[in-house]
């Protein structure tokens, strides 16, 4: 089964910033497999708490 992983920059709004590249990977696994999206925020995350609780919100 396919397995892909996809590392996506997010926009000012915490979206992502490319969605045809995430319809591309969703694509390319055929239906079938496990896809993985995920991004990076910078900062140390104790200290900004909530804007990581807001990007668990976009997915």
């Amino acid at each position: 089964r396919p397995q892909l992983l996809v590392l996506l920059k997010l926009d000012a709004e915490l979206g992502v910033s490319r969605p045809p590249l995430l319809a591309l990977a969703a694509q390319l696994k055929a239906g079938r497999g496990l896809l993985v999206a995920g991004s990076v925020l910078p900062g140390d995350p104790l200290r900004a708490q909530e804007e990581a609780r807001a990007a668990e919100q976009v997915g």
